[in-house]
């Protein structure tokens, strides 16, 4: 296990105990939730083919998976989208406008704008799609055709 360091409101550091993933760019999600499974394909489908080809790749994981037992496993659980990059763990409206700004081309200066908004503003925001999202877009179920992930897209897809 590792020890997490606060150092702001809503960020954290990672300690040094967990390398692997101190590296990584790692998206933590809640798979459960139609919006955010969409989201999720919506970045796949839309990163830079330049960052992809660098190999500066996000990679994706279900909140209360492995994965974020494994990374996460000692920092309380906000709710809403993590974001770790580089052992900082980022937050609600502050991961969905960095993830906007890895995506590369158009999508970098979307979040750009994004995290220029006041914090205080962005996350009243967030919180208000996020009250609405299981009613947004409902999650795939029987029946439903689901989008099938190629294998460079399952190889980002955590447990």
């Amino acid at each position: 296990m590792f020890r997490a360091v606060a150092c702001r409101q809503w960020g954290y550091r990672l300690g040094v105990s967990e390398q692997r993933h101190a590296r990584e760019t790692i998206l933590f999600f809640d798979g459960a939730c139609g919006f955010c499974q969409r989201s999720v394909r919506f970045v796949l489908a839309n990163e830079s083919r330049t960052r992809r080809e660098a190999g500066d790749r996000l990679l994706f994981a279900p909140l209360g998976g492995e994965t974020c037992g494994r990374v996460l496993g000692g920092l309380p659980m906000p709710e809403g989208v993590i974001l770790v990059r580089g052992g900082r763990v980022l937050t609600r409206s502050d991961a969905a406008g960095e993830v906007l700004r890895l995506m590369g081309g158009v999508w970098s200066l979307v979040g750009a704008v994004v995290l220029a908004v006041p914090r205080g503003l962005r996350e009243w925001a967030y919180g208000l799609i996020a009250s609405r999202r299981r009613g947004l877009m409902r999650p795939m179920a029987g029946g439903v055709a689901c989008a099938v992930p190629d294998a460079s897209q399952r190889a980002r897809l955590l447990a």
